[in-house]
């Protein structure tokens, strides 16, 4: 006995092998700039319009873990949840004390907070100062021409800020000066940090005057500044593309491995092509299972940022998923679980099943669709796939198949090589006996396409090429008939 590794692979385009891309990084940062080791040039002036802007319309996005929630799951006494909270400059406004101020407006924009708006009315100087109005008064609130552990007033009775350190941070090619501010007690306790970084201003907050000085702790996500958009994702000023985060061409191909405490396994789904349903274009989804044994399969299509599964049962759509960019936003699934939206990053999103926000979550990557996520006591991970031509990760599949060298004692028809294919595969067999062979190619809906093998052949082994150059992507099934032997196998082309 010998054992030969084969391994598949699974796609294969016109004889050449296409380079694998890597897999997307599935972590999410919370913080867009890095913090270099470039000194802070202390010989350069600063001044409020370099590091504060306020013009009208411009917007900021902030990822805000905002709250200690009781979790009702039992097991975890808090769970702190994320939000979005944007922040944008609506106008100008004369305040009581004659001063005109700029309008700011701040929001938590997801449906599953009942808050209403909060407003700030905020102004610069030509000295480079920012000042806030306040119960009727102009208070100081960041001033950018003071030294480090300086201090000055706030609008607060008995707090006080204190210009913590300057320094600066890597943003793309770009080193950007970055101030730390801290609002304290009159024990020098810190009740609330902000962070101000040049040309986007309020970078980052952490606490309240009130409460923990943890909490909320905010940092920005992107926005548009001065006619410029930063980031992708956002909830406002940019139109978003969903179907990158659920592609659904013909010919896609995911592979996942399934994972627990105890054991782990291989499966994989595709999508065959597309199906009209009551005037509608779905695209029909294949779940295959280990070595592609074809499995169940669906009928999807994606109107706007929502999926939908064709229910054939109840002929009617079910809603599968529901996409936001709003950190908080919750969509009820038809088993009355919720889904929220936990967290994002540029190219990610990650959502979690609430109560159970423990054991279920989900993550998306743009580009490629469902990465993965947690179940109870396990798991899912994309470990490889095929999105409109192109290949990321591992795609291929390692099966173990055991041959006897020498004589033949026993008919064997072999799953077919490359499998998923485009245009050519290799099916083998074996027979034990001279006999007239047949080895035939039908459709899925047991029509014949293509015969293959239609003649008398002594025992042994081959190999027949099949060419489905002229054929359309899809399953199909080839036969091998050798006397009283029959065998069937299913073969996926993917084009």
């Amino acid at each position: 006995m010998k054992t030969k590794i084969i391994i598949i692979l699974i796609l294969f385009y016109s004889g050449v092998i296409y380079s694998q891309r890597p897999l997307p990084n599935t972590k999410i940062s919370n913080n867009i700039f890095t913090k270099s080791d470039k000194q802070f040039d202390k010989s350069k002036s600063i001044s409020s319009i370099d590091f504060y802007p306020l013009n009208i319309g411009d917007f900021w996005e902030y990822n805000v873990i905002d709250t200690n929630t009781f979790s009702p799951d039992g097991i975890s006494q808090y769970i702190r949840l994320h939000f979005s909270e944007t922040r944008e400059v609506i106008g100008d406004t004369l305040m009581t004390n004659g001063i005109t101020y700029k309008i700011i407006k701040w929001e938590k924009c997801a449906n599953s907070v009942n808050e209403p708006p909060r407003f700030e009315f905020q102004r610069k100087d030509t000295s480079g100062n920012v000042f806030i109005y306040f119960n009727g008064k102009d208070e100081p609130l960041y001033d950018f021409s003071i030294n480090i552990k300086s201090t000055y007033p706030s609008q607060y009775p008995g707090l006080h800020w204190k210009l913590l350190k300057k320094y600066t941070v890597f943003w793309y090619n770009s080193y950007l000066f970055t101030v730390d501010y801290a609002l304290l007690d009159s024990n020098d306790i810190i009740k609330k940090s902000v962070t101000i970084t040049q040309n986007f201003g309020l970078a980052r907050f952490k606490g309240n005057v009130n409460g923990d000085s943890s909490i909320p702790d905010g940092s920005f996500f992107g926005g548009v500044i001065n006619d410029s958009t930063y980031g992708y994702l956002l909830v406002k000023k940019q139109q978003i593309d969903w179907n990158e985060f659920y592609p659904l061409h013909v010919g896609d191909f995911w592979k996942y491995r399934d994972w627990n405490q105890v054991t782990s396994s291989i499966y994989a789904k595709t999508v065959i092509k597309d199906t009209t349903i009551n005037g509608k274009i779905y695209k029909q989804v294949l779940n295959l299972g280990l070595n592609y044994t074809q499995g169940s399969k669906s009928y999807q299509r994606m109107d706007s940022n929502i999926v939908y599964a064709y229910n054939q049962q109840k002929s009617k759509d079910d809603t599968l998923f529901i996409f936001s960019a709003c950190v908080g936003d919750t969509n009820f699934s038809t088993n009355f679980s919720v889904w929220r939206l936990d967290n994002k990053s540029e190219t990610i999103l990650h959502y979690f099943m609430y109560p159970d926000v423990v054991f279920y979550s989900k993550d998306f990557s743009r580009g490629i669709g469902y990465t993965g996520g947690t179940i109870e006591f396990g798991g899912t991970s994309l470990v490889g796939a095929v999105i409109n031509g192109v290949v990321y990760g591992d795609t291929t599949l390692t099966g173990i198949e055991e041959e006897k060298a020498g004589v033949i004692t026993d008919y064997k028809l072999f799953q077919n090589y490359p499998n998923p294919f485009n245009p050519t595969t290799t099916i083998k067999y074996q027979i034990v006996s001279p006999s007239f062979v047949t080895l035939k190619i039908y459709d899925v809906l047991g029509k014949e396409i293509k015969t293959l093998v239609n003649q008398y052949q002594n025992a042994g082994r081959y190999n027949v090429t099949f060419n489905a150059n002229k054929f359309a992507s899809g399953i199909y099934i080839y036969v091998l008939k050798s006397g009283n032997y029959l065998a069937s196998k299913k073969l996926i082309l993917l084009k």
